[in-house]
């Protein structure tokens, strides 16, 4: 009526603030992928259940993602999702399609607020007597950024499109968390950039962002992740496509035999050999190599005398 999980799991966010873990684990140790994989509802209270210290991080301060241990941790049947063992590895991938589309998503947010800091401090810095917004080498920086968030703002909402559709748009959601991802940390490097020395100190937002923003591209499947995805997916669909087109043009294949209705019955097959002509002798074929030339000639003739007579009537 139970079962029993054992194992380790890095990084779970906020893992000491949750009530309820989803916990995917293996089921059948004969069967190999999505079959072997159930998925679980485990209350976090659980006897069995250790959750380790919150490791120091580089950005994100205000979140923790420590392990979690499970150690003979006692689970009613209950808790098995979709009431029976196997496929819960599509759950998971479905889970993971809408996180990486919610990295996307906020990506595109915090590109924003980088510019926005950006040219907040380009237009109050005065250097040379003028404003180092209105210089062009500043300005470069900032249009760069802002082109580049709006094409991963683009990605993101037509990955979001097709996802609301009620399809899961593996190739689009992989190519915006991996653009979006990459751009937003770009963003904040040319942010920092042009705020110079003061970007470099702890007392602006900007450092934060910059070192929060470095994680998008680690998380919910790394960049080299996304590339791989990206380029299996679309690999494979242009081989079937091809595939497709071959076998449109390709000519139509020779008619099969027909095949007889019904199986002949022994009478009709002697029939059939009666009919086969048999092999003539050299004897039988001379008198009718004789008989063919004697036609032809007169043939010949006959045609000849055709000929005069329409000279005549000329």
């Amino acid at each position: 009526d139970d079962y029993i999980i054992n194992g380790t799991k890095k990084y779970i966010t906020n893992a000491p603030y949750a009530d309820v873990f989803l916990v995917m684990a293996k089921t059948n140790p004969n069967s190999e992928g999505s079959e072997a994989i159930s998925s679980f509802l485990v209350d976090s209270n659980l006897s069995g259940i250790e959750i380790g210290e919150t490791p120091k991080m580089l950005g994100q301060k205000g979140s923790s993602s420590p392990e979690v241990y499970f150690q003979n941790c006692r689970v009613n049947k209950d808790a098995l999702l979709g009431e029976k063992e196997g496929g819960g590895l599509k759950p998971a991938l479905r889970g993971i399609n809408h996180a990486r589309l919610h990295v996307a998503g906020t990506c595109v947010g915090q590109a924003k607020r980088l510019i926005k800091e950006s040219i907040l401090f380009a237009n109050n810095r005065i250097q040379f007597n003028q404003q180092i917004s209105q210089m062009p080498s500043i300005q470069n920086l900032i249009s760069d950024s802002y082109s580049e968030m709006l094409a991963a703002e683009a990605l993101t909402l037509n990955a979001a499109d097709k996802f609301d559709d009620g399809i899961i748009p593996e190739t689009e959601i992989s190519s915006a968390k991996y653009f979006a991802s990459e751009m937003v940390s770009k963003v904040a490097d040319r942010s920092l950039q042009i705020m110079g020395g003061a970007g470099y100190l702890e007392d602006n937002v900007i450092t934060r962002f910059y070192r929060d923003t470095r994680l998008f591209r680690l998380f919910e499947g790394t960049s080299q992740i996304q590339q791989r995805n990206i380029a299996r997916k679309i690999i494979k669909e242009t081989k079937e496509k091809e595939e497709r087109v071959v076998s449109e043009q390709a000519p139509p294949a020779a008619k099969a035999k027909e095949k007889p209705d019904r199986i002949p019955l022994p009478d009709e097959k002697k029939e059939k050999k009666q009919i086969v002509k048999k092999k003539q002798n050299p004897e039988e074929i001379e008198p009718q190599i004789r008989q063919s030339s004697e036609f032809e000639k007169k043939e010949i003739v006959d045609t000849n005398q055709i000929a005069a007579l329409i000279d005549k009537a000329k």
